[in-house]
């Protein structure tokens, strides 16, 4: 899997934090709705749980939300080809 994660880190230690710091940091403490694109192209050697294939379709969690994507299930692989995509709001 490839991605890329991007975060924001509080300091516990305030007092070694200037105020101007803090300032700088406010807009980006505060929650915000946003859309996450998710672009899933394929899996490889996937863990057969038939004789030697599985039937693997998409099960994308994020927090409490659940997507379980029957419509993308490849039947009797285990190297699928999926090139699906999913917008989802957090």
């Amino acid at each position: 899997m490839t991605c890329y994660y991007k975060h924001i880190m509080r300091l516990k230690d305030r007092s070694k934090v200037s105020a101007d710091a803090d300032k700088e940091l406010l807009p980006y403490l505060n929650p915000k709705t946003v859309v996450v694109r998710l672009y899933v192209l394929k899996g490889k050697s996937l863990t057969p749980k038939d004789t030697n294939t599985s039937d693997p379709y998409l099960v994308i969690k994020l927090g409490d939300k659940v997507i379980k994507d029957m419509d993308s299930l490849r039947p009797k692989t285990n190297n699928p080809k999926f090139f699906r995509s999913y917008d989802i709001t957090t």
